[in-house]
């Protein structure tokens, strides 16, 4: 069809282990490959940067000039997104599944129940919980709570 054209594509030696992120904002997209890197593209193809991180194979979380990811080594890293540069990093007890931002807390659901809450701006532990022996698959805000969903799909909503 002619109404389609490619214009770049960008080419690395590994594989994509979690969905790309679209940042409007600043006009990126970060890529995480199966080698451990993170990479960061403007609209154009044109590579701003690029980090080790580990192998993340979840979905990268953007929070203001924060991105912030779960390798599979259990640890959470934040780097800035204009930079990549390490902004803190949190090693985790448990797998994480799911993350998201409520009331400036970074909320991780992990395996066997637990939800750890850190500080999204510096990564201070703020605490955690238990709610159950089934693992977080997910993790939204409803209304300034927890909206916690299970693989074994029950959901709790959690005041934050």
């Amino acid at each position: 069809d002619k109404n389609y054209e490619i214009l770049w594509k960008f080419e690395n030696d590994g594989s994509i282990k979690a969905n790309p992120v679209l940042d409007e904002e600043i006009m990126a997209i970060y890529i995480c490959l199966s080698d451990g890197k993170i990479c960061a593209l403007d609209f154009r193809g044109k590579l701003l940067w690029e980090k080790f991180c580990g192998r993340v194979n979840k979905t990268p979380l953007i929070h203001g000039d924060k991105i912030i990811m779960i390798s599979e080594d259990n640890l959470l890293f934040c780097l800035n997104k204009n930079y990549g540069n390490l902004k803190w990093f949190f090693t985790l007890k448990n797998s994480a599944f799911d993350m998201g931002v409520i009331l400036d807390k970074l909320v991780v659901g992990c395996a066997q129940g637990y939800i750890i809450l850190l500080d999204v701006f510096n990564g201070r532990a703020l605490g955690g919980f238990k709610i159950s022996d089934e693992n977080i698959r997910e993790i939204r805000e409803y209304n300034n709570k927890i909206l916690a969903g299970f693989e074994n799909g029950k959901y709790y909503l959690i005041r934050a």
